[in-house]
């Protein structure tokens, strides 16, 4: 087991369901909890919650796209080179 790989899969999920919350909250337009549980559950696969925090920042948050790309993208990247391509869809392969 590889600590580097868990500390960057931590720090990025906390990101990307901030970003994911906020972002399905506008673009639904209603405040419920379903939609946070759904915003909680989308980091698990680490491609498809970049992906969607990615557009999520640039849209509703307002970042910079460089901004936005260095973190989600540069994250799921450097998670990628330090557990394995297989990390960015099967969180098990962290352990």
């Amino acid at each position: 087991m590889q600590v580097l790989p868990i500390v960057i899969d931590v720090v990025l999920g906390l990101a990307e369901f901030v970003v994911i919350d906020r972002a399905l909250r506008e673009w639904l337009g209603t405040k419920n909890w379903i939609l946070t549980m759904l915003a909680a559950c989308v980091p698990a696969i680490p491609a498809l919650g970049g992906a969607l925090a990615l557009v999520g920042a640039i849209a509703i948050l307002e970042w910079r796209w460089w901004l936005a790309g260095g973190l989600f993208v540069g994250g799921t990247v450097a998670l990628a080179l330090s557990a394995g391509i297989d990390s960015l869809w099967n969180p098990a392969a962290l352990f």
